[in-house]
């Protein structure tokens, strides 16, 4: 997996970023792109900045939690801009109540 973050880098022109710093995700499989997404943000961040995870779906078998999640799921995922599989019924997930805190 790769992350290009040359633009935030051009944006921020040697600056770092302060404050809550929150990155969103659709899903949180094994936990590999959350670590890989802190690992390469680390050297853009402020000493002061607090890096927030959340994403929609949280997988039961991942090694990596996001800060925050709406769904656990355990099955594959179809989110609407994708299109379902012809052969398999789905089961569509309720509507959030509220964000599960992981932190």
């Amino acid at each position: 997996m790769t992350l290009d973050l040359d633009p935030l880098t051009r944006a921020l022109n040697g600056q770092r970023l302060k404050g809550r710093v929150l990155v969103v995700d659709d899903i949180c499989g094994s936990g590999a792109t959350l670590r890989r997404l802190r690992h390469d943000l680390t050297p853009l961040l402020s000493p002061s900045a607090q890096l927030l995870t959340a994403v929609l779906c949280l997988n039961t078998g991942a090694a990596t939690l996001p800060d925050y999640s709406i769904w656990t799921v355990s099955d594959w995922v179809v989110f609407p801009w994708e299109k379902p599989p012809a052969d398999q019924d789905t089961t569509p997930l309720p509507r959030p109540e509220e964000a599960l805190c992981h932190a």
